[in-house]
């Protein structure tokens, strides 16, 4: 039975996008979802696919069907017990219902000595949705989460099943169709469909489960040690920190001056144990767990560790915040309890303590910068080596994400050709002058993370061997979070760079056109399933606007109905 409401609000989870649809759907099976698909096909309506709505770009956007994929979550072996041919033997397989959460899967994984070959920085993201957009880890060696996938089911237009694997796949066709009941000829083992169903932003259907190829449960071991950017820079130039046994590089820069450079290098080792998610002293991530938890139940040490986690902000705060916060830390725990329900409100407001700050620092460049420089340097685990389980070490639970919520720019950049740098040496100075001239500060942070090549046509590390990909993050309530995100973007374009398709401000036809060689073969895959663009189920304002919902460049038979 579809869970089907009306004027049911969907917010993103940045906050940045929002919008009331027609229906917002919450299926529980691939029947629910050929249900659905069909049902709006009838009513006029199209379809967006959501998971965890961490996208800050309006990928997901409609006022039509809104659709929740987060009760469609099993671990499945329909397939795998009973479809599978000769080129499977040997491999790791794992076929899951695409709505998984990426940290249910990790869980999962854990308990069969098996592990995901990389991943990226969060684990709250759904399955489909990190496959649809192209998230990828800092592992420069291998490509992004997508190219992991070895097969993918999805319920397309008129609510169609198909199949979709590469040319030689893992499975039979007759077994596979026995055991889903698809139509033989939508059965595909053909390399444009898959190139392109494997990375397809939400636009050729909704994916209902995949198969992963995955492997034997292995450590990694962590190094993160600071610099210089201008050292850091020659090492990357150098090529250094990509030899063997590295397999990740990442580099997390101040984007306050002088820009102190934190660079992140792992290495793989044989399993041991997990590695707690630890908090490394971040107040945020105290906030949102020891102190809120504690306070709940009102245990006095609890708010007693909020306030201590506070400390170093209570200098920077303008009077008669400063006093006040200092009253209550002299005061110690008994005081400390009486804040403890306050503690605990903010919490259950997702990124109220983040809007709390920003609304008190805005317009004090200065303190902004020291307040980020501290939350940076904190929230970074400088020192010993840390290790354990490779999910644990290259992902986890964001600890700080009920306190404080940001909007984000990433953009890939040929790493092959020194764009990335040559981005980087234009954006530091800006920063710095933006900051002196116009009294702008980035509240957030600035990374870099070397990814391989994709065989996903609309992957953004398609374009060569080595991607840069660069992240840029600042909390939401500052004034000049906005502002500079939509700068830095344009300065991306300059250097080649395109966005990524969840984290963009400003992505247009043009960007798209110019970034992916294979665009074209993506079109024609769209034009088959889509009835050479007459079935527009799966398009929305997005899509257009990027020219996905475009046809192929070589394909001018949708013109025909126009002609006199």
């Amino acid at each position: 039975m579809v869970d089907e409401s009306a004027n049911e609000q969907w917010t993103n989870w940045a906050g940045n996008q929002s919008l009331t649809p027609y229906r917002h759907c919450h299926p529980r099976s691939l029947e629910d979802l050929i249900a659905i698909v069909q049902e709006a096909e009838l009513n006029g309506k199209r379809v967006r696919a959501v998971g965890s709505s961490w996208s800050f770009s309006d990928i997901a956007m409609t006022g039509d069907y809104l659709v929740e994929t987060n009760e469609i979550s099993s671990v499945l072996t329909t397939v795998l017990s009973s479809a599978l041919n000769a080129r499977a033997a040997g491999r790791q397989l794992v076929q899951v219902e695409a709505g998984i959460k990426v940290r249910d899967l990790c869980n999962y994984l854990d308990t069969q000595g098996l592990a995901l070959t990389t991943m990226g920085g969060s684990d709250g993201q759904s399955l489909a949705g990190i496959l649809s957009t192209s998230v990828h880890g800092p592992d420069f060696d291998r490509g992004p989460v997508p190219d992991m996938v070895r097969a993918v089911h999805i319920v397309g237009p008129g609510g169609v099943q198909h199949w979709i694997e590469p040319a030689g796949g893992i499975t039979d066709p007759s077994a596979l169709q026995q055991v889903l009941a698809i139509d033989p000829a939508n059965i595909h083992y053909d390399d444009d469909w898959f190139n392109s169903i494997i990375v397809s932003v939400g636009t050729l259907g909704i994916i209902y489960a995949v198969i992963l190829e995955v492997t034997g449960q292995y450590d990694l071991v962590e190094v993160i040690t600071t610099d210089t950017w201008s050292s850091v820079r020659a090492q990357l130039v150098s090529g250094t920190p990509f030899q063997p046994p590295n397999r990740c590089v990442q580099v997390a820069i101040d984007p306050t001056s002088p820009h102190v450079c934190y660079l992140y290098m792992r290495t793989e080792g044989p399993a041991t144990k997990p590695a707690p998610y630890e908090l490394y002293q971040d107040p945020l991530g105290l906030f949102c767990t020891t102190a809120v938890a504690d306070a709940i139940i009102f245990v006095p040490t609890g708010a007693a560790l909020f306030l201590a986690a506070a400390a170093p902000f209570i200098p920077l705060l303008p009077p008669p915040l400063d006093a006040v916060f200092g009253g209550l830390l002299v005061a110690g725990t008994a005081t400390a309890v009486a804040v403890a329900p306050l503690a605990a409100a903010l919490s259950l407001i997702p990124g109220a303590l983040g809007d709390v700050i920003a609304a008190t620092l805005n317009g004090n460049p200065g303190l902004t910068a020291q307040v980020v420089s501290y939350m940076t340097s904190s929230s970074i685990p400088v020192g010993p080596p840390r290790r354990g389980f490779a999910h644990t070490i290259m992902s986890g639970p964001n600890p700080g994400q009920c306190a404080a919520r940001g909007l984000a720019l990433e953009i890939a950049f040929d790493a092959t050709n020194g764009s990335h740098l040559s981005f980087v040496d234009d954006a530091l100075p800006l920063l710095d002058q933006w900051f002196v001239n116009e009294g702008l500060a980035l509240p957030g942070w600035f990374s870099l993370r070397f990814v391989g090549r994709s065989r996903a046509y609309l992957a953004p590390q398609n374009r060569c061997n080595r991607t840069c990909m660069i992240e840029i993050v600042g909390l939401r309530g500052f004034d000049s979070t906005a502002l500079i995100l939509d700068r830095l973007e344009a300065l991306g374009r300059k250097h080649k760079g395109i966005q990524h398709w969840g984290m963009f401000r400003n992505l247009s036809y043009a960007d798209v056109a110019r970034a992916y060689p294979r665009l074209d073969s993506w079109r024609r895959i769209r034009w088959q399933l889509t009835n050479k663009g007459t079935i527009r189920t799966f398009d929305n304002d997005f899509s257009v606007r990027t020219g996905l919902s475009a046809p192929p460049v070589n394909d001018m038979s949708y013109l025909v109905p126009l002609l006199p």
